[in-house]
């Protein structure tokens, strides 16, 4: 597991590190403050040598990468939009004398552009404008292990044709991390890890679940249809039922479950983990989280806005508070502040209720 996560310039974070880190943790604090990116952290230095992964952070978001250069899918992971100057992130995993380094530079493309508005005989005359920029057309990281020699890896785009050329390396201290993102849900990866799963004889883990959300689920498929593979979910009627037209606290729910499952000896990364849950669910949650972390050797980081999500899980931990790690993000202009809540501060939290998202 990791003790520790840092950044140095990631997207709004000039620097920040959490220490502390268990088995499971909880990241609450303000909108904007820094919640996400420190997932991002944890992501980008789990692939430290798979280079793709930080596109794959910008698709997360929202953001396509087009026919152009992908400036704007990279240019936001660099602080205040800034490509000159390199981001930086480290980790320390249990049982290293020393932390994991990674570092992420902008590659330059030089590169003029013309833009021209109306013409040069019309109305109110032409403009024409020539200007020089720093276009990131590449990233290039620098990982280096605990221990070891530096490994340099880059993502560079081909303009011919239109994909990023991303080459991985592979590493000894890989350690295999998932994300989840707050804002969509990978019906196909879920059918392919689910699949792995049911090959592993892995599923029941799976089903019990979703039997949180769902009690009537006794059974769990994955059916080839022509756009690929699906779930379906069985659920007492006349014939199986689609994931994709269960609810979204169902969908969200198995998404967590089946990546968790996958994860040995890994890491889970949630973003706001009570996405489509109901409250009333979430005790259960924690309990299975609790006991499935455990089994599988999964450490889990998890962001939300929600009091009662953490509230339930400080009880829920009451008597193993060595297992979880609460922690809340102040931000003051572009400084960040981490405030640690130890075991005597959790249980103030859960014996007086008062608030720690900031």
């Amino acid at each position: 597991m990791f003790t520790s996560i840092g950044m140095r310039r990631l997207r709004g974070v000039k620097e920040l590190q959490i220490d502390g880190l268990r088995r499971i943790n909880i990241i609450v604090g303000r909108n904007n403050a820094g919640k996400s990116t420190v997932l991002e952290a944890m992501f980008l230095l789990g692939g430290a040598t798979n280079p793709i992964f930080a596109t794959t952070l910008g698709q997360l978001r929202g953001q396509r990468l087009g026919a152009s250069y992908p400036d704007a899918l990279w240019r936001p992971l660099f602080c205040h939009m800034n490509p000159h100057q390199p981001i930086e992130i480290w980790g320390h995993h249990d049982g290293e004398v020393a932390s994991r380094h990674l570092t992420i530079e902008a590659l330059n493309v030089s590169s003029y552009s013309e833009e021209l508005e109306g013409s040069a005989g019309g109305a109110g005359g032409g403009v024409a404008a020539a200007t020089q920029e720093f276009v990131i057309g590449g990233l290039r990281l620098r990982y280096v292990p605990a221990a070891g020699t530096e490994i340099v890896t880059e993502a560079v785009f081909d303009p011919r044709s239109g994909n990023v050329n991303a080459p991985s390396r592979d590493r000894e201290d890989f350690v295999r991390t998932a994300y989840l993102s707050a804002r969509a849900y990978g019906l196909t990866r879920d059918a392919q890890q689910f699949s792995s799963l049911l090959k592993r004889k892995k599923e029941q883990d799976v089903l019990e679940g979703v039997q949180i959300i769902d009690s009537r689920a006794k059974r769990i498929e994955v059916l080839t249809e022509s756009g690929g593979p699906a779930v379906y979910v069985d659920v007492g009627l006349d014939s199986l039922l689609p994931l994709a037209v269960c609810g979204e606290g169902f969908v969200r729910l198995f998404s967590l479950v089946v990546e968790l499952t996958s994860s040995r000896h890994g890491t889970l990364l949630v973003d706001e983990i009570d996405n489509g849950l109901h409250y009333a669910a979430m005790p259960k949650l924690w309990r299975l989280l609790r006991e499935l972390t455990r089994k599988h050797d999964v450490q889990v980081l998890a962001t939300t806005h929600n009091e009662e999500i953490v509230d339930g899980a400080l009880r829920e931990f009451a008597n193993a508070q060595d297992a979880i790690g609460l922690f809340r993000i102040d931000r003051s202009d572009s400084e960040h502040r981490v405030v640690s809540y130890d075991s005597v501060a959790q249980e103030a939290v859960t014996v007086e209720g008062f608030e720690v998202r900031g």
